[in-house]
């Protein structure tokens, strides 16, 4: 395969190991590259560009924000946008209450603050541990880099922040330490794990430690089931529009 590029940057820090194409436009499900080949897009952005390129909606509410001049002004304000965006997440989802933050790892990071506090409260200062699943990738940020079971990715960085541990079957040894379970239904970074796939034993233990109650543990999980219905309802109501 060859590809008309420019060289790659020697301003930015060598991280990732990237293609070699260089895209410079999206259109629907669709990248293409400097040389106008096209490639179907599996990655979508890591996961978060669930409308796709191009999207009109997307473009007039961007195009409106430019207009206005008010583009960001964090969580210390009140904004028209960020307050009607809030009421349609939670009027969609499980939630009764929404925070904006910048990344899936930071979302996390604010998770483990919740549980860290919820359990002080509810089990004293004893019950603090935080548990992932075998599996499991929560991001790569310092604390969530801990609960993310990607040896190769934490053995650089140890030691690692304490309190969090990866298992499969053994939360009964914790059962009066555990503040929070973190669970991913579908493990997209292992294969997409779904919960119908996953052995029953698996799906028991679940049951058992988090929905009956009986450790009172707080049960943090991925949404991206719900992203998933989602992004269905948006391309059926979609293609109910173009036809």
């Amino acid at each position: 395969m060859t590809t008309t590029s420019a060289a790659p940057s020697d301003s930015l820090l060598g991280v990732y190991r990237r293609a070699p194409m260089e895209f410079v436009r999206g259109a629907g499900v669709e990248l293409f590259d400097a040389d106008g080949k096209a490639y179907l897009d599996f990655v979508a952005g890591i996961a978060v560009n669930a409308l796709g390129y191009g999207d009109e909606g997307l473009e007039r509410a961007m195009r409106e924000a430019m207009e206005s001049g008010l583009v960001h002004v964090s969580n210390l304000y009140r904004t028209s946008p960020g307050e009607r965006l809030a009421a349609k997440l939670a009027e969609h989802s499980f939630a009764d209450r929404v925070f904006f933050c910048n990344s899936g790892a930071e979302a996390n990071e604010g998770a483990f603050k919740i549980a860290r506090r919820w359990g002080r409260s509810t089990g004293g200062s004893s019950k603090h541990e935080i548990v992932a699943l075998r599996g499991a990738f929560h991001g790569r940020l310092f604390g969530t880099l801990a609960a993310t079971d990607r040896p190769q990715y934490r053995a650089p960085f140890r030691p690692l922040v304490g309190g969090i541990s990866i298992v499969e079957r053994d939360l009964d040894e914790r059962v009066g330490v555990v503040a929070r379970l973190r669970l991913a239904h579908e493990q997209g970074k292992v294969g997409e794990h779904h919960p119908a796939r996953v052995p029953l034993g698996r799906r028991r233990w679940q049951q058992h430690h988090c929905r009956s109650g009986a450790h009172d543990h707080l049960l943090l999980q991925h949404e991206r089931r719900r992203q998933r219905r989602r992004r269905r309802r948006l391309r059926r109501n979609r293609a109910d529009r173009e036809r």
